[in-house]
């Protein structure tokens, strides 16, 4: 159990995390932002700087990462020196993006396209 533990730490918390969710209790009787929880995630918080331009696609209507972080994060990235897109997509959840009518999965393979054909990114710094 160890090892799987070990090996598999992310899986075993998303699928806590979605339990929780799911029962509308959460699984932490702390604040996550403490403690190896909270050195973790500010781990993975992307601060820059970039070498390689980005392309942020995000739907309005996402209930599970909202869009006002997203709406905080560009003006930060921007001001670190971020070649940076935003795309946003009315209505859609996080799941939605990625299926008709969004155009995210058009945008993205679009935007990555023209990036490795040597054409400059755009940005909405």
């Amino acid at each position: 159990m160890t090892v799987w533990l070990g090996r598999d730490v992310d899986l075993l918390a998303t699928v806590l995390t979605g339990l929780a969710v799911a029962r509308d209790q959460p699984i932490l009787r702390t604040s996550r932002t403490v403690g190896v929880i909270g050195d973790r995630l500010r781990e993975n918080v992307p601060t820059g700087p970039w070498r390689a331009p980005l392309f942020v696609g995000h739907g309005t209507a996402d209930s599970i990462v909202p869009y006002r972080l997203t709406r905080e994060y560009v003006p930060l990235a921007c001001a670190a020196g971020a070649t940076l897109e935003l795309r946003s997509y009315e209505g859609a959840s996080h799941l939605d993006v990625l299926q008709p009518p969004s155009g995210l999965p058009h945008d993205l393979v679009a935007w990555t396209s023209a990036r490795l054909a040597g054409e400059d990114a755009p940005t909405s710094c």
